[in-house]
């Protein structure tokens, strides 16, 4: 007998969207020119640094949008999860130092943000102590653990409109 495959795992990896491919490579393409530009030096730290936020980025980024996708088992109508989506990631493109008079929800919001870009840079840069990989680590795994229980929580008490 074969178990059967995760709900999720198979609706994450359900479509594919090649035309994005062309995005990674410009970005891979542009950090490796402003790596060499700047003279940064490549060494063992950095690259676990690397590593480390590019793993933690993902799936805190993967969170979010998880999380944003299963309020729509809630709602009729969620046609703005797009621009969502597109706000947060205009949001990313900038330091997060730029947002600290704000108010306190704002920073809520921002923690998850930070985990995504401003933690990993300020690490590779050695601008944090390394303490902040293990916190970086640790919440990324909690906001992927409140996301995937806020999933499960939503298929058992989904409903489709012809029930």
């Amino acid at each position: 007998l074969i178990k059967p495959i995760n709900a999720l795992f198979l609706t994450s990896i359900r479509s594919h969207y090649f035309d994005n491919l062309g995005h990674i490579i410009t970005g891979l393409v542009l950090f490796v020119y402003s790596m060499i530009i700047s003279q940064v030096p490549f060494s063992i730290q950095f690259s676990f640094s690397l590593l480390i936020g590019l793993v933690a980025g993902i799936i805190t980024f993967y969170s979010i949008m998880l999380f944003l996708s299963t309020l729509s088992f809630f709602t009729q109508r969620l046609t703005a999860l797009s621009s969502l989506y597109d706000v947060m990631n205009n949001v990313l493109r900038y330091p997060l130092d730029l947002y600290t008079h704000s108010s306190p929800l704002s920073k809520l919001i921002s923690v998850p943000l930070a985990i995504i870009v401003f933690v990993p840079a300020s690490l590779m840069f050695s601008k944090l102590p390394p303490v902040y990989l293990g916190a970086e680590i640790l919440g990324s795994v909690a906001i992927f653990w409140g996301a995937y229980s806020f999933w499960n929580f939503a298929l058992r008490h989904y409903s489709s409109a012809s029930s």
